[in-house]
């Protein structure tokens, strides 16, 4: 048996019902309750979906993916994303947002370097006296 011609093996390898490319079901990214979510009646992760014209909504398809437990989640729950997340926002801010939100900040004339440059200058002015036979204790003897 010869090697295989490519031309033939696309051909082969061609889907006989092709699909057309059509646009993502639900737009990427994070989400206020992705992954955080789950179910009110069948207990399985919300994910994000397509609504059509609506936009995208958190809904349960734990009943499309025959999950266990999810045999009587019908219809399949689901609210629009944007409700949702003005209703998580509303939420974490009345429970948290009284809080006091602290950022840690590099302030660049906050450094040590005057200290340092103290401390040097007191080392200096140590070995000196020591140099000068004004003390000989055996700590500074470095």
């Amino acid at each position: 048996m010869g090697p295989a011609d490519p031309g033939q093996l696309r051909e082969k390898c061609r889907p006989t019902n092709p699909q057309p490319a059509t646009a993502p079901c639900a737009p990427k990214g994070k989400r206020l309750g992705s992954k955080l979510g789950t179910c009110g009646n069948c207990g399985n992760a919300i994910t994000v979906g397509s609504r059509g014209r609506e936009g995208a909504s958190y809904r349960s398809t734990g009943r499309a993916k025959k999950l266990t437990g999810s045999e009587k989640c019908a219809p399949a729950p689901s609210i629009k994303l944007t409700t949702a997340d003005e209703t998580i926002t509303r939420w974490f801010l009345e429970r948290y947002g009284s809080g006091e939100i602290m950022e840690k900040v590099w302030d660049a004339g906050s450094g040590h370097v005057s200290r340092i440059a103290e401390l040097k200058a007191d080392r200096k002015r140590l070995r000196e006296d020591r140099l000068a036979g004004l003390h000989n204790d055996e700590d500074g003897a470095e």
